[in-house]
């Protein structure tokens, strides 16, 4: 559409008039002729010829200078052709924050509530105008647009989860919004995580809308504020009086002393409190063979001066002769309980004794270590004749899995009877027992004789030395990438003699062989010397040569091998003790499957391992399996907030912004060089007409 963006340019045609004036004044001069008869003849001849023509001539000229009058008024008023204009309404991305930040109470009512409330008058103002439009997204820990559920004319469930909802939905999302308001007021809070908000998330949603509408205004209802906002309209929802005091992180470690020190990071964000208390209690420690249970230690407290969005690191020091420390930086603390080991431990703080001091947040005012307790192992030595190796690498046992396991030996004397049932590990060197156990694993070591008991037959014993220990053949691992394999090879094992065997039963993985001149058939042949077993009913390791004499066992690489059979048959559960919201969890399990008990007191069932879990609740969870003999066994692990959540009060550099397409610019077409070119044409042809006048 052609318009003018200068009116006052019209005056021009004013010019028009002045035109119109002047030939009105314009003196009209009349033609004689001579009275020569033959002039007047030729002049009348010419005249009757060039009248209509003169005429013509005149109103042409007349029309072109009225054309160029026109031309010159309209340059002045500076035609274009309008640039098509979009639809005008209103139209908002409304962002909730539902971090866990966004559950900070303060005088009855939540930073998620109060940011439901503000985003639901914005919608009606929105809504209430002409072709207004919102979207709704709720930035958790997965940024999502709200989905909006109501009953059609026909009384059937509709579920809207699109976006750019308009006036027609106004009572629908009114109504939402309400219910999320009133659920959080009764503790009913699906929608704000335990860790941080997915803002990226949200930015990205919100793109989908500013590439149809790029005006559409973007706004961020939160507590937390930011120094560059960008395009982002960020509402503050917190009170003036929020305060929080958290536990941020904790760390357990055992010292030189054999003894456990605890480290926890404390802050009070929003004011300073100078007699913040933080209690430790210990639950289950010291525990023994003679009582498992262990001790809960008395509580211990301690006094912190905290100043406002600062840390500060308390240490409880359980070794009862450490010395305090004039560090400013760090508030040792001395507890006169010493923990060796625990069940776990549990510390809290409390800053109420400040009597203007409201704690906003609940979920970071406690904490638990996990991850110091052992479980105990009993272990059973039976041997025709003892061997002082075999009672070393069950030393090693106790000694290197002490901080995890507490392995008990009991050594069968001679002339007792060994046991088939009631232990978790059999050792039976020599022999093989006549009942084989089925709830524990079985290590036998250079057997006697074979049995089909397990599976395996002998095939007589081979030399492997000779009297000056000179290598006859060759004892090599035959399964480098089998986890008890993984430190040794086969330039690392000498023996004087072996005895290998046949496999006759399914499920036998080899781990060493020996290839050796058989002389009944008179050609190389290999065996297995070294085999295990490992499914879910039978558990056994069978060693066919005699570790008194073996080089190996002088070694260090035999013993880290003894230890990784342990290991094969009692992976670590979990290596961490401690997570963050968000994080995954991976555990391994010695047992067939493991149950996982959440903190909303639900239940999971892992059968394939190692498994995973996607962390969302703070607190503990549980993991619960059984070993062969029915022993229950249950390892813990705490899951917390975000450190940067604590701080409720913060305020971060920049703001993750949504990417807007850049659109071709739409600016309003100019026509001046057209009616430029015109005029310039005209001027011409009115040259032109003029300069026909001589003829």
């Amino acid at each position: 559409m052609i318009a003018l963006a200068n009116l006052l340019g019209l005056l021009g045609l004013l010019g028009i008039l002045v035109l119109i004036l002047i030939y009105i004044i314009k003196p009209n001069f009349q033609q004689k002729f001579v009275s020569s008869t033959f002039v007047w003849k030729l002049s009348l001849k010419y005249r009757k010829k060039r009248i209509p023509i003169n005429k013509l001539r005149n109103l042409l000229l007349i029309l072109c200078q009225v054309l160029i009058l026109t031309s010159c008024a309209l340059i002045l008023a500076k035609p274009v052709i309008r640039a098509e204009q979009p639809e005008e309404f209103t139209e908002k991305v409304i962002i909730i924050d539902a971090s866990v930040g966004m559950k900070s109470t303060y005088n009855g009512t939540t930073r998620f509530q109060r940011a439901v409330g503000k985003a639901r008058d914005l919608v009606n103002e929105v809504l209430d105008t002409d072709g207004g439009k919102v979207t709704i997204i709720v930035a958790g820990a997965d940024a999502y647009v709200l989905d909006m559920t109501f009953l059609d004319e026909y009384g059937s469930e509709q579920t809207l989860d699109i976006m750019r909802l308009g006036g027609e939905y106004k009572d629908v999302i009114g109504d939402k919004l309400s219910l999320m308001y009133e659920e959080q007021q009764l503790g009913i809070d699906e929608y704000c995580t335990f860790g941080s908000a997915d803002i990226e998330g949200a930015m990205i949603l919100a793109e989908d809308v500013l590439d149809i509408n790029p005006n559409c205004e973007v706004l961020l209802y939160s507590g937390t504020q930011y120094t560059n906002k960008g395009m982002v309209n960020v509402v503050d929802v917190k009170e003036a009086g929020e305060r929080n005091a958290a536990i941020l992180s904790g760390t357990a470690t055992i010292n030189e002393y054999y003894t456990y020190t605890f480290t926890v990071d404390v802050a009070v964000y929003g004011q300073d409190v100078p007699d913040v208390q933080v209690k430790f209690i210990a639950y289950g420690a010291n525990s023994t063979l003679d009582n498992p249970s262990g001790f809960d230690l008395e509580p211990y407290i301690v006094t912190v001066n905290c100043l406002a969005d600062q840390v500060q690191t308390v240490v409880f020091n359980t070794y009862t002769a450490f010395n305090d420390t004039e560090d400013s930086d760090v508030d040792y603390k001395i507890s006169d309980q010493t923990v060796y080991n625990y069940d776990y431990v549990y510390v809290e703080i409390d800053a109420g004794n400040a009597s203007t001091f409201v704690d906003v947040l609940p979920y970071d005012d406690s904490f638990y270590f996990y991850g110091g307790s052992t479980q105990p192992i009993s272990v059973q030595y039976a041997a025709t004749s003892p061997d002082l190796f075999t009672n070393t690498w069950l030393a090693v046992w106790q000694q290197t899995l002490s901080t995890k396991w507490n392995v008990n030996v009991t050594e069968v004397q001679q002339g007792q009877e060994y046991e088939t049932e009631g232990y978790d590990i059999y050792v039976f060197e020599h022999e093989i027992p006549k009942t084989l156990p089925d709830d524990g694993i079985v290590i036998i070591i250079n057997p006697d004789t074979f049995s089909p008991l397990v599976g395996l037959s002998s095939v007589g014993t081979v030399e492997v030395t000779d009297a000056d220990w000179n290598a006859k053949y060759d004892i090599k691992t035959s399964n480098h990438k089998h986890p008890i394999m993984k430190h040794m090879s086969s330039d690392q094992f000498g023996v004087t003699y072996a005895r290998p065997f046949t496999v006759d039963g399914a499920g036998w993985e080899s781990l060493m062989t020996i290839t050796y001149n058989d002389p009944n058939l008179e050609m190389d042949v290999t065996y297995p010397v070294m085999a295990v077993m490992n499914d879910p009913t039978t558990k056994i390791v069978v060693m066919g040569y005699n570790i008194h004499q073996a080089d190996a066992s002088l070694k260090t690489n035999f013993p880290l091998m003894m230890v990784d059979i342990f290991e094969y048959f009692f992976p670590a559960t979990m290596t961490d003790f401690l997570y963050e919201i968000g994080e995954t969890a991976t555990f391994n399990s010695f047992s067939n499957s493991v149950d996982c008990s959440t903190p909303a007191y639900s239940v999971e069932h892992y059968s394939e391992f190692p498994a995973s879990i996607y962390l969302d609740q703070v607190g503990t969870f549980t993991l619960t399996q059984s070993m062969l003999s029915g022993q229950v066994v249950s390892t813990k692990f705490y899951v917390k907030t975000p450190a940067n959540e604590s701080n409720i009060l913060r305020t971060e550099d920049e703001l993750e912004q949504p990417y807007v397409v850049k659109q071709t610019d739409n600016f309003d077409k100019d026509l001046l060089i057209w009616f430029a070119a015109a005029l310039t044409a005209l001027l011409f042809v009115e040259w032109w007409l003029q300069s026909r006048d001589q003829f």
